[in-house]
């Protein structure tokens, strides 16, 4: 039966805004000390914005004396442990929202040398990216004996289990100083 698993995909991100600037001033002083210390500076940022991405609700099966049923799905037989009365990836993770910003400032010396000292901060608003929650929607309570069972709501679907940074595997807010020459 097609229909029963006819749902959005697994990488179905229905909104996903990405925005990069850099700003550049130069201001055309008459002194060259004003040049050279209000000149070369440059503020730039990745801002990323983004649904979350889609997940399956599960329904987990337990005997009656509490151990997890081997497999673990409603007919026994194993096979997805989806809710079969909901369509899948029904449920959706958090949204991401992540400013990436770097200040930096040229100091050309000669034709062929350059300095450039940068200062940068990732995760500036210091949010989460969830890319895991909890999935288990139901449980069953399956009676060997007498051969039926009783479905209940789990409690805690949808609390985060696991977090991770796009790109660099972290959420934490970091930041870091540089200095590169250039010459």
């Amino acid at each position: 039966n097609y229909q029963g698993v006819k749902a959005d995909s697994s990488l179905d991100q229905r909104q996903r805004l990405m925005i990069n600037w850099v700003w550049s001033p130069t201001w055309n002083l008459n002194n060259s000390f004003g040049k050279y210390a209000v000149n070369g500076w440059q503020l730039a940022a990745i801002t990323t914005i983004a649904s979350g991405l889609p997940y399956t609700e599960t329904l987990n099966v337990q005997t009656s004396n509490g151990a997890l049923e081997s497999p673990s799905t409603i007919t026994g037989f194993g096979g997805s442990t989806q809710v079969p009365w909901l369509s899948a990836n029904t449920l959706r993770l958090n949204d991401t929202t992540r400013v990436d910003a770097r200040l930096s400032k040229d100091f050309p010396t000669t034709e062929r040398f350059k300095a450039r000292l940068a200062f940068e901060v990732f995760n500036l608003t210091n949010t989460i990216t969830y890319t895991s929650a909890q999935s288990i929607g139901y449980y069953a309570q399956w009676n060997s004996k007498t051969n039926s069972g009783i479905i209940y709501p789990a409690t805690g679907l949808g609390v985060p289990t696991a977090s991770a940074g796009f790109p660099d595997g972290t959420n934490a807010r970091r930041a870091q100083a540089s200095l590169r020459l250039d010459f």
